[in-house]
């Protein structure tokens, strides 16, 4: 046995959205959804659609993880393998965030900071 709400979205397109199955969900738990649901969408959300959409977006890796899991191996066959490490150190203040929330003038600090140190722009552009 399958729990479903059926609706109209604002659209005007039925849709049926399936909670889950019996021994999974108990029966006053899907009512409890569906109330849930039923209230969203005469508020005008489309719960099916969210589902969806939450599917197809895929979640944005932070630098770290790109690094290790994708970069690394491209670097390891274009450069000495022993270099990757030191390498990838500079970038420990912003390993841990997101690549989207990575800004220009974050780099551009970085950058400064190499140059007050005494290294030339030529170095840190490399």
């Amino acid at each position: 046995m399958t729990f479903s709400l059926i609706y109209t979205a604002p659209d005007g397109q039925r849709i049926r959205f399936t909670m889950s199955n019996y021994p999974a969900l108990s029966v006053q738990l899907a009512r409890s959804m569906a109330e849930q649901l039923y209230s969203e969408v005469k508020l005008g959300g489309d719960p099916q659609r969210q589902k969806q959409t939450a599917r197809t977006i895929k979640p944005i890796p932070k630098l770290g993880d790109f690094i290790d899991q994708q970069y690394s191996l491209w670097y390891q066959t274009q450069f000495k393998a022993l270099k990757i490490r030191s390498t990838f150190n500079q970038f420990s203040f912003i390993y841990s965030k997101p690549i989207n929330t990575i800004t220009g003038r974050q780099i551009e600090q970085w950058r400064g900071r190499l140059h007050k140190e005494g290294l030339s722009p030529a170095t840190s552009n490399r």
